[in-house]
């Protein structure tokens, strides 16, 4: 039923070890996903999925039936390995004994909808994968029309990442690797202001008309979003903190000022 493989020299476990490397996901325009849930997600949602790799113990339990069933639904391969081979791949901790190997999935600036008050989310500088994982699940449940993850911020397809989206990304317009300088030429071209989050900013983000279009810029606790798009903010709001600290969480403000618009909108 699977075809097994029994060397770690095997390329296609060298390909996955690869892929752990952001240089390679990009020259290959794949990654890895891990874990039972992650990889049904996939199965079910992403256009381009290649192949499972699965442990003969996982293989051997029902949490595996509907992968598998899916996966052959699907056309997509299926490899079994030992325990010691797939620990040799796996970029997890605990690995749960399964992982899908898919190609990225991202859309391209014709495809961002620019219906009524659309709302992109841009992500600009920040470098923790977890915090990008968790912006990505929170900006889809908000229902943002599409997420800009520029070159100075970490890979969304990082295994972190990937693991605190919870399977978001697949079921939203992405566009990774964007010049910030490109964010700025076509929010013009659409008359589309930029508010940026800025503990520094001028206006309290409650003070803020969130029904309107815009592209909300989420950049680094440390330091905001980088001097391009600061510079050509239509507005910077900023979220009040009576108590002694800087900065919130990138994650948390994001979800306090989208969901302000969701808010708002209802």
């Amino acid at each position: 039923m699977f075809v097994t493989i029994k060397s770690k020299d095997n390329q296609i476990l060298k390909d996955v070890r690869s892929l752990a490397k952001r240089k390679y996901r990009e020259a290959k325009n794949k990654f890895v996903l891990e874990g039972k849930v992650a990889v049904r997600e996939a199965l079910e949602f992403a256009l381009k999925p290649s192949y499972v790799i699965g442990t003969d113990a996982f293989f051997n339990r029902e949490a595996s039936a509907p992968i598998v069933a899916k996966a052959k639904e699907r056309g997509v391969a299926i490899y079994q390995v030992s325990e010691k081979l797939f620990n040799g791949i796996a970029q997890t901790e605990e690995p749960q004994g399964v992982l899908l190997v898919l190609e990225k999935q991202e859309s391209n600036w014709q495809e961002l909808t620019m219906a009524d008050n659309p709302l992109w989310l841009v992500v600009d500088g920040l470098q923790d994968p977890g915090n990008l994982g968790t912006i990505v699940r929170t900006a889809v449940a908000a229902g943002v029309d599409g997420l800009l993850i520029t070159k100075q911020t970490v890979d969304v397809y990082n295994d972190k990442t990937l693991r605190s989206t919870m399977g978001a990304i697949f079921r939203t317009k992405l566009l990774q690797g964007v010049m910030a300088e490109d964010v700025v030429a076509y929010c013009k071209k659409f008359s589309l202001p930029i508010v940026v989050a800025d503990p520094r900013g001028e206006r309290p983000y409650y003070q803020y008309d969130f029904t309107k279009g815009m592209a909300l810029v989420i950049g680094s606790e440390n330091q905001g979003p980088g001097p391009v798009l600061t510079e050509h903010a239509d507005v910077r709001v900023t979220i009040p903190m009576p108590g002694q600290m800087e900065s919130l969480n990138a994650a948390v403000a994001a979800g306090i000022l989208l969901y302000e618009r969701v808010r708002q909108v209802k």
